[in-house]
């Protein structure tokens, strides 16, 4: 299922770096970036609930805000050729959204609200 959206904002960034790495997982940055500043990293571009757990588990990691300004929007998958299903999901996600369901539950699990673009 693809919903299609067009409110989504650009990608801003303002990172200069020589050398840039990228990894198929997040675990692995988190991983060299915790040997120490510079031993494999410097720094980590990652979503911030991804950097709070990985705190949470006792990773030496600080967030540096304000450095990389993006959304990320989330999906749900569903097998295709059901038109019916994905209108059906489509109108609960709208309902979702009006009545603040989805702030809620992003707040509750999150900290933050990831239903909005800010």
């Amino acid at each position: 299922m693809a919903i299609e959206t067009s409110d989504v904002p650009p990608v801003v960034y303002d990172v200069k770096t020589e050398k840039m790495k990228t990894y198929a997982g997040s675990v692995g940055p988190l991983d060299d970036l915790r040997l120490g500043d510079g031993a494999r990293l410097d720094a980590i571009l990652t979503q911030r609930s991804t950097l709070d757990a990985a705190v949470k588990k006792g990773y030496p990691l600080r967030a540096v805000d304000n450095v990389v300004a993006f959304y990320e929007p989330l999906a749900v998958a569903t097998d295709k050729g059901d038109p019916e299903l994905k209108a059906k999901l489509g109108t609960i996600i709208d309902e979702m959204h009006k009545d603040g369901t989805l702030t809620k539950l992003s707040t509750k699990w999150y900290g933050v609200d990831y239903s909005t673009v800010k």
